[in-house]
This record gives structure tokens, sequence and C-alpha cells, in this order.
């Protein structure tokens, strides 16, 4: 038996009938290595044997739980790290970080970057009550800030090449909430430097928008995306 065993490691071993030449051909198991037959000389799938067919799906999706958990507490770690290079008063967030700790240990997928978890805990320190990724229409933006009437978004650098593609998805969202909500994005060095000032941002920017579009019959100017980031460095700087 060793040695058709051994021939058939190196070689297709005609055995019986099967496949369209009524052959039946011999591959490893990607998850054990036992020899599995096929009807097929050049599979275009892994081939597994009856039992692993079984256990490597289930042991692939317990290492994805757990990758996701670990990851969500990197991702934890690093928000904190990015606000202790703030000279951030940590003791004011211990409460904030727990919150966010507990949503994770439920929900490892709960935020998609640290900078969303620094979001949420500056939300949370301030007693802002938001949802997190709800559904709006075929979207689901970063958070939900019912009380502020306003939608929030955390753009990581990518996004600077998608402002056509944004601005499309803002309006559909806000057609979709109604005219007196509006849309405001935070670009993610913003929450680098400083990430204290976000609820005061968030106020100023909501209202700087509806400003905006009360004067030109609701529709906020093509101009405003640039005048955007001067907003921003006057907030974050306390110039406002």
């Amino acid at each position: 038996m060793w040695q058709f065993e051994n021939l058939a490691r190196i070689y297709n071993i005609n055995w019986g009938t099967g496949g369209d030449d009524g052959a039946m051909y011999f591959f490893h198991c990607w998850g054990c290595g036992t020899l599995v037959p096929t009807q097929t000389s050049q599979p275009l799938l892994r081939v597994y044997c009856a039992e692993c067919k079984e256990t490597v799906p289930q042991k692939l999706d317990e290492d994805r739980r757990l990758y996701s958990e670990v990851r969500a507490r990197l991702m934890l770690d690093r928000a904190l790290s990015i606000l202790e290079r703030q000279d951030a008063h940590m003791y004011e967030y211990r409460e904030p970080a727990q919150v966010i700790a507990e949503k994770i240990a439920g929900d490892p997928g709960a935020f998609d970057s640290a900078h969303e978890m620094i979001a949420a805990m500056e939300l949370v320190r301030n007693s802002v009550r938001a949802k997190i990724h709800p559904s709006v229409g075929s979207y689901r933006p970063d958070f939900l800030l019912p009380a502020k009437k306003v939608v929030l978004e955390v753009d990581g650098y990518m996004h600077k090449h998608s402002k056509l593609r944004d601005s499309d998805r803002d309006i559909k969202m806000r057609r979709k909430l109604g005219p007196e909500w509006e849309v405001v994005r935070i670009p993610t060095k913003y929450i680098e430097q400083n990430a204290k000032m976000l609820v005061k941002a968030i106020d100023e920017l909501a209202a700087y928008k509806r400003k905006a579009r009360k004067q030109h019959s609701g529709i906020v100017p093509a101009w405003y995306s640039d005048r955007d980031a001067e907003f921003w460095e006057d907030v974050l700087y306390g110039k406002r």
C-alpha cells in the first residue's frame, strides 16, 4: 500500500472509472495532506478531503473572529497613543475609552479606524449621542448625531481623491434625512492635531454650511470646499 501512496504523490493514478477519460485522479488535501480522489486531472479549486471540507471553514471563521478582536484592541491603543501625543489630559478619556472598549468587545468591527475611535471618544466625553455606521438610504456614514442634525464623516487621506463622489453621497444622504441636516467631514489630520476641538468644530462647520445655504438659495457654493480647509484651520487653532 505504501508503494501505491508513494507513486500517487508523484503521478496521477488511473484507478477505476471517472472523469471524461474514464480515469480517477488523486491530489493532496490542502488541509491535512492526505490523498483525495477527483474526477478531473486539473482541478481549478483547492482540493479538500471530506473532514477538512467541514473543519477548515470553521477554523477560518474562528481565525477571522480572533483577528477582528485583536485588530480592534490594537486600533484602540493607537487611538489613545494619538491622544497622548497631543498632550491630552488622559484622565478625561478613561471613561470614554472604556465605553469604546465595551463596544468593540461586543462588536469588534464597529469602527473602521483609530480616528473614528477618537471621534467617538470625543463625542462621549462631550455627552453627544451618536449612532455608529447607521443606514442612510444605501449609505452607512461614520456617525449620525440626531440632536445636532449632523452626519459626521471621518475622512482619511484617500478622500482627497474622491471629492466629487463624496459630494454626490452627501447630497443623497441629505435628501434622505431632510434639508435641516448637514454633512460635516473631518479630515483625519485635524483629529491627529487637536482632537479636543472636534465637537466645537462640528457645531461651527454645520452652522457655517447652513449660513451658506441660506445665503445661496439652499445650495452650498462650489467655492465652499476650498474655504473648508481655511475654516478648519481657524477652528483648530482657536481663531474662531
